[in-house]
Parts: C-alpha cells; structure tokens; sequence
C-alpha cells in the first residue's frame, strides 16, 4: 500500500513540473508598427503598437519570462536609424503558450511637425530560440498640425460696420458650418470656402445698440472631419474683437448766465455729451443756430475735443437786439465731425436746453445817455463835487493807460473830475474836490468826458 502512493505521488510531480516549469518564454519577432495619425496641437494622441511573437526554447527553467529592453525613438525623417530616444524600458515576456505581447506608446503632441517613430528591443537575457541582438520595427508616421485659426479683418467695430472673417485649418474638413460657431454680439453670414475647405470665410455684422470690449467667436471642432479622417480636438477661439455701436448722445445744453449782453461781449454755451467725444475741423467747424430777436447767429465750437463737454461761443455784434429771450436752435457740424473713439458720429439732436427767457441782446452802440451833477448848493473847498456818467449800457473801465476825467469849468478854469468807481455798471462815479481860491457864483458847467489814457 504504501509503495502504491508513493508513485502517484512521482508522477503528479512529474506532471506538474512537464506542465508548468519546463520553459523559458523568449521573444522571437514582432509585428508592424501602427497606430500612426495626423493630431491637432496639444491633442491627446493615441498610442502607437505592435505584438511581440514568443517561443519557447525547450529547457528547463526556475524562471519562466525572459527579460529585454524596449527603446523607442522619434525621428524627423522616414528611417529606423538615428533619432531621439524618448523612452526606455526594460520588459519581460509572457511567460504562457499562445499569448503574444502587445506594446504601446504614446506620441507627443505638444510641438507640431511630422515625425516618424519606431521601436527597438535589445538585450535579451536568453536567446535558445528567440533574438539574439537587437528587433527593429518599422517606422510610423505622426502629424501634428496647428489647429484652425480665426481672424477678424477688423477687430473694431462701430456704426455701419463689417468685419470679414477667416477660417483656416490646416488641411481641408468636411461637417464644418455655422453651427460649430458660437457668436458674441453680431451674427456672421454662411461660412463658404473656395479652396476646397481649408480656407472659410464669412462677413460678421455687429449687433446695433452694443457696447463690448472683449468678444471671441468659439469654433467647436468636435464635429469637424479632416481629410486625414481625424477629427478635431475641441473648441477654438479667434483673435478678440471690440464692438461700439452706441451712438454718443447729447445730454443737456447749458446756456449763459441771465443777464443783458451788450456789443462785443461773449455769449457761452456747452452742450453736454454722454461719453467721450472728438471733435474734427479740418472739413468745417461745428455750430450752434441762435435766433437773436428775428435773425439767426452761429455760436461756433471753440474747445472741448476728447471730453463730454463740448463749448461754443457768439460774440454780440452791433446792431444785435432780443429784449425777451434768445432762442437755442439745432447743432450741425458744417462740414467738420463729432465721433466718439470708436468712430461713431455723435447723435446731434439737442436735449434738456437751459431756459433763455432772460437771456437778452442789446447791440445798440454804447451811448452816454446822461450826467448826473452835484446837487445844488454851495461848495467849499474841501467839499466833494460827485457827478454820474449813466450810458445805455453796462461798460468797463481800464485805467492801466491813465484814468478817465469829466472836464468842469469853476468860474473860468477848468478843472478835471477823476474817475473814481463804476466799471462793470451803467453809471460811472466821478468826483472833484473844491480847491481853496476857487469861486463860481452863476453855476458850474460841465465840459467834455476823456478817457486820459484809459
């Protein structure tokens, strides 16, 4: 009984080690090298591949694998000699009957270029029946291209305006259309290419009443098919575009101060703006239509280009004359432009106009209307002789030159009243003060008034 078990035992460990332990695993060819595709720039790639053939070289082994190095390279031409190593590791083979190995790699996509990779195994630690030295693959080729570019011709819009809009991708696509486009503020006509779909183009138009410093188009290449077969990598944004097409509005218009304007005085308005605007002359200058009395004057632009307040001047002229109230009219610009910096012509339309009603015009010629003499009585030296010289209008008095006198005549001399007060009103203060010796009994007479000067 016991001789019996014990050459079942024998036998199950003959069995076992014929099974199990009699071989060593080694690699003897591989297969082309494939997987090879065109890839957008910064595109997860797929990995390139190729089998690994085993054998078995018949002896008696503890261990079952055989160890090798897998080295792959890149290189910029089409040849399995020379290159960039990118990747080394040392592999082991599958130690089972009728199991091929399967090795992978993933190319980079980070600069584009054409590139041609391939593998080497080296070094094997057992060559009964598999390689000796060294198995070389075959090349295969990646692509890496850019991806698709889109351009505005115009990449600041106003008023009016159009842009058109280039699409290139690197070889031509299929699927592509406007519904891979999404569009900020405007719309863009049917994309079309003449080139047999590398090159798109489309007219964008702004949309009205839109102010926006920073707007993308976003192309979504997910759809898009190119020649090669491959698909696209994901969404694309094109260069920035600016869009203004809000016209500049006109505010307010604030007019001069109440008061009565006489020859040669200034008459000041500014009309009020919602943004920034400039002002071009070089056509004609802007105007502002006052109606004084029946007639209608230009106050003309004078200063203000690159802000929102924009001041126009009319300067009295003689024979000018409202008693109730000037009237503001309508802005033109004659010739010249008002825009904002976008290019936009300003709406011109006058709004929220300060009241005029007593705004009033005199161009009459400046008269002296009457003299206002001393009352009447005595004056003894020391005394003060105070006359008023009243005109018709407000007048300034300018003494730098010399200063304004009122001839009187005392019995027989005559003497000089000095200017003493008035500039800016109607009546102008001159005084005399009675000097000892002097004697008039039949009355004082007032000569002729000279500016002495002034």
């Amino acid at each position: 009984m016991k001789k019996i078990t014990l050459k079942i035992t024998l036998l199950f460990l003959f069995i076992f080690n014929y099974g199990y332990s009699q071989y060593r695993f080694q690699v003897s060819s591989i297969d082309a090298l494939s997987g090879g595709q065109k890839y957008e720039l910064n595109e997860p790639s797929n990995p390139l591949s190729f089998n690994i053939h085993v054998c078995a070289d018949g002896n008696r082994q503890p261990q079952l694998s055989t160890q090798y190095t897998l080295n792959w390279y890149v290189n910029t031409i089409n040849s399995t000699v020379g290159g960039t190593l990118v990747q080394s590791t040392s592999e082991n083979t599958v130690a089972q009957y009728n199991r091929d190995d399967f090795k992978t790699y993933s190319p980079g996509t980070s600069q584009a270029g054409t590139y041609y990779y391939y593998a080497v195994l080296s070094n094997p630690s057992r060559t009964v029946c598999g390689f000796s030295g060294t198995l070389v693959s075959t090349t295969q080729r990646v692509d890496v291209i850019l991806p698709p570019t889109i351009v505005f011709a115009d990449n600041v819009l106003s008023i009016g305006e159009t842009s058109l809009v280039t699409i290139t991708f690197s070889e031509a696509v299929t699927g592509f259309t406007n519904a891979d486009l999404t569009i900020a503020n405007g719309t863009l006509s049917t994309v079309s290419s003449s080139d047999g779909g590398i090159t798109w183009t489309a007219t964008f138009t702004p949309s009205a009443g839109t102010t926006a410093a920073t707007n993308v188009i976003t192309l979504d290449t997910t759809g898009i098919v190119y020649l090669s077969g491959n698909a696209g990598a994901g969404p694309i944004n094109s260069n920035n575009y600016a869009i203004d097409t809000v016209a500049p509005t006109i505010t307010s218009v604030t007019v001069p101060l109440n008061d009565t304007y006489v020859t040669g005085q200034e008459m000041d308005f500014t009309v009020n703006l919602d943004e920034n605007v400039n002002v071009f002359t070089a056509g004609g200058t802007p105007q502002l239509a006052i109606t004084i009395g029946s007639v209608t004057r230009q106050a003309q632009y004078v200063i203000g280009s690159g802000g929102k307040a924009l001041a126009f001047r009319y300067v009295v002229q003689a024979g000018d004359l409202d008693a109730d109230g000037i009237a503001v009219g309508s802005l033109t610009t004659n010739g010249g432009a008002i825009r904002d910096v976008a290019d936009n012509d300003a709406n011109i339309t006058l709004n929220s106009v300060g009241s005029t009603t007593d705004v009033l015009v005199d161009g009459s010629p400046t008269e002296l209307t009457s003299i206002t003499v001393p009352n009447d009585g005595t004056y003894i030296a020391g005394q003060n002789l105070d006359f008023a010289v009243n005109f018709n209008h407000k007048v300034n008095v300018f003494t730098a030159g010399g200063n304004p006198q009122l001839a009187i005549t005392i019995g027989s001399t005559t003497r000089q009243a000095q200017y003493v007060i008035g500039s800016g009103g109607k009546a102008l203060a001159f005084r005399y003060v009675v000097q000892v010796g002097e004697l008039d009994t039949d009355g004082i007479v007032v000569g002729n008034l000279t500016t002495n000067g002034g």
